[in-house]
C-alpha cells in the first residue's frame, strides 16, 4: 500500500544527490496579502511516500489544489520508487494564483484516496 508520510509546503526545497539530505526552506503555514487576486511566486512542495514490497514502483497519483472550493490545479504526479520502498518527491511551482480569503489546500490522491493533505491559511493584510 502507498502512503504519503510527510508532505509539506515551502518556498524551497533542495535535494543533496551526495549526502542524500533534504533541506527545505521557509515552511509555508499562513499567508497574508495585500488583495486579491494574488499570487506565490515561488513555491516547492516535499512528499516523502513509502510503499509494501509487493506495491508496484511506478504510480501515477494525482495533485489537486484548491483556494476555498475554488480547484488551482489538478496534475498527475509519477512517483517512480526504482528498486527502493520510499521515495522524496518535489513539486515547484512559479507564480501560483490565490483568488480569495480562506485556505489553499494541496491534496495528494491516489485515485479516489487522499494520501496526504496540507493546508495553508490565507489572510487579506489589514
Amino acid at each position: 500500500m502507498i502512503k504519503a508520510k510527510n508532505t509539506i509546503v515551502a518556498t524551497g526545497v533542495i535535494f543533496d544527490e551526495r549526502t542524500k539530505a533534504v533541506s527545505i526552506f521557509n515552511i509555508i503555514e499562513d499567508l497574508i496579502v495585500g488583495g486579491f487576486p494574488t499570487f506565490i511566486q515561488q513555491l516547492s512542495l516535499f512528499s516523502y511516500f513509502t510503499r509494501e514490497a509487493g506495491d508496484q514502483s511506478k504510480i501515477l497519483l494525482k495533485l489537486v489544489i484548491k483556494n476555498n472550493e475554488k480547484e488551482i490545479a489538478n496534475e498527475n504526479i509519477d512517483v517512480n520508487f526504482q528498486d527502493k520502498l520510499k521515495n522524496r518527491t518535489r513539486i515547484e511551482f512559479s507564480a501560483m494564483p490565490i483568488f480569495e480569503e480562506g485556505k489553499v489546500v494541496f491534496s495528494i490522491m491516489n485515485q479516489t484516496e487522499t494520501l496526504s493533505e496540507y493546508e495553508i491559511s490565507v489572510k487579506k493584510l489589514g
